[in-house]
């Protein structure tokens, strides 16, 4: 299991209103988990967070907030140079999203995707977007982000024969 990595609440307030989309990325080095994981089957990550759209009920435009995933082989210290024109390249990925129109309440947005062996590092992604061009609303949040990954041990296998 992994932990919680708290960001600051205004992470999303808007302060160019010429900016049309509010995004963080975060790298994470997966090849200490190769040595942990020869144990099981499969794997899965996960990225979890919550977003708050605290604007007025019906407020105009819509706001989609996403959490997505991308595993990738090679060097991740060379990512920031392919990034975004790469992610065709991706191992494995995961996406999640929920659209809102302001008064939405804390909403949980989680992707999945399933972690292989020979995935080397990983990008991940939390983002708010209006639906419509125009400046970022203000009083966009998010919170409580986690990356969980989820082991299921090896089975033993036995063939039966009638």
């Amino acid at each position: 299991a992994g932990s919680a990595h708290r960001f600051p609440h205004s992470i999303f307030r808007e302060s160019d209103d010429h900016d049309v989309i509010r995004f963080l990325f975060q790298l994470i080095d997966l090849r200490g988990l190769k040595r942990r994981s020869r144990d099981h089957d499969s794997s899965l990550l996960e990225l979890s967070a919550r977003f708050l759209d605290a604007r007025t009920a019906n407020a105009n435009p819509s706001v989609t907030f996403f959490c997505q995933i991308y595993l990738f082989r090679g060097d991740p210290a060379t990512m920031h140079e392919l990034w975004p024109s790469h992610i065709s390249e991706a191992v494995s990925s995961g996406s999640s999203e929920v659209t809102t129109l302001g008064d939405s309440g804390w909403r949980n947005v989680t992707a999945r995707c399933v972690s292989t062996n020979d995935a080397d590092f990983a990008v991940v992604h939390i983002a708010a977007r209006p639906n419509i061009r125009g400046p970022m609303p203000s009083d966009l949040f998010a919170d409580d982000v986690k990356l969980t990954l989820k082991t299921h041990p090896s089975l033993p296998e036995r063939i039966v024969e009638k």
